[in-house]
């Protein structure tokens, strides 16, 4: 791993500078990233079967590859014809670890982590966790969950801690939670006195290999 100093290029049509503010470090994704063993080094996900599958000869990403997707920067440039977003804008993106960024906003606006205008500049931090709480919404979805379903989240990392979290907007589901040291956790990020312990169960186990009913890894 090393650091890399690039130049500043001039702004093409379309495009806008943004200079970070603040990077969030996703440890599992860019550790197996670094370790060669993420199925993005050789497969693409297919966004319509949701899956990795395995893409045409030469596109797949390879050696080397920047690390970083949780941005959040403050636009310092735009192009004259850029109107999505103006100077001074706060932004969060789903872009690498880099002190300047210069991207193509239409095309930014269509991706898996697409550029967002932040309402506020108070608590940036929590920004941060965008891209990540639409990789927990999305499970929502995908795991077809109805109002009065019991659901159990399995692991409590940020993206497990965040999709109990969604789960909980429903009054009427009992939500259980588990994994390593999920109640320090969870009561750090929502607080007991938000939720009845009747509808939230914790324990203190590794996941199971295999549960019954729907599930989404």
């Amino acid at each position: 791993m090393q650091l890399v100093e690039q130049d500043s290029p001039p702004l093409q049509a379309g495009e806008a500078r943004l200079r970070a503010r603040l990077s969030g470090i996703s440890h599992g994704t860019e550790l197996n990233l670094y370790r060669g063993t993420s199925a993005f080094m050789d497969k693409v996900f297919d966004r319509g079967l949701r899956a990795f599958v395995t893409p045409p000869a030469g596109s797949a990403a390879a050696y080397p590859v920047t690390l970083g997707y949780e941005m959040v920067s403050e636009v310092v440039e735009v192009a004259p014809d850029v109107t999505d977003v103006k100077v001074g804008d706060l932004v969060h993106t789903g872009t690498p670890h880099q002190e300047e960024t210069v991207l193509d906003v239409a095309t930014s606006l269509a991706t898996t982590y697409p550029l967002v205008v932040l309402p506020t500049d108070e608590r940036l931090e929590r920004a941060l966790f965008i891209s990540l709480a639409a990789v927990a919404l999305q499970a929502v979805h995908d795991a077809e969950i109805k109002l009065g379903d019991s659901v159990s989240v399995h692991g409590m990392g940020a993206i497990g801690l965040i999709t109990a979290v969604v789960l909980l907007a429903d009054p009427l589901s009992p939500v259980a939670v588990i994994g390593f040291l999920m109640l320090i956790a969870f009561n750090a990020l929502v607080g007991w006195r938000l939720y009845s312990l009747s509808r939230v169960r914790v324990e203190q186990r590794a996941p199971a290999a295999m549960v019954r009913g729907r599930s989404v890894g």
